[in-house]
């Protein structure tokens, strides 16, 4: 059965959630990347995400991922594509009709109730050591306030899982997320 298909497990899940977006049962839907696409071209985007997950843009969060979801000077087109700015799909992610647009290696923040939620483009860490570290000092001064202001924590990141993926995907990394 094919991953796009409304019966796979993936496409079950996808009817699931925008469900509960619809009947707004849910605050927020964080997406960490890995949705139906092969790579994250605009025309993919709108082929095979959204039919199966464009429901869920009104409370969708996202962050993109070092892989097909974002590289540079390869596949650029997720963050334009979460800004409604793609040929066929002019709905906006959740986050991005708050903030307007967002860069694939950018990083934001959202609170949810007493939850504080920083979204980290993990991809810089492989990308840009440069950004990676101005973002490692984002993130120690994003946590450190909302931590002063008695919030629960949470870091939104996404980093692929397969062993063979990460090594092809690899890059030198020269600092990492917390580090200084």
């Amino acid at each position: 059965m094919r991953r796009t298909s409304t019966e796979s497990p993936s496409g079950r899940n996808a009817a699931a959630i925008t469900e509960l977006v619809e009947n707004n049962e849910i605050d927020a839907f964080l997406g960490l990347g890995d949705f139906q696409y092969d790579t994250a071209y605009c025309e993919d985007l709108v082929d095979y995400w959204t039919p199966l997950w464009g429901g869920t843009m009104s409370k969708l969060y996202w962050v993109a991922g070092p892989n097909h979801d974002w590289e540079p000077g390869r596949n650029e087109d997720l963050d334009n594509f979460m800004n409604g700015q793609c040929p066929g799909s002019t709905a906006k992610a959740a986050i991005n009709q708050e903030l307007g647009f967002i860069g694939n290696g950018k990083a934001y923040s959202k609170d949810f109730g007493n939850w504080h939620f920083a979204f980290l483009p993990s991809g810089q860490w492989r990308y840009n050591p440069r950004e990676a570290r101005a973002l490692t000092r984002w993130l120690d001064k994003d946590l450190a306030a909302a931590k002063e202001a008695g919030k629960h924590l949470a870091v939104v990141h996404h980093e692929p899982t397969s062993p063979r993926r990460r090594r092809r995907m690899s890059g030198p990394r020269t600092t990492s997320p917390g580090s200084t």
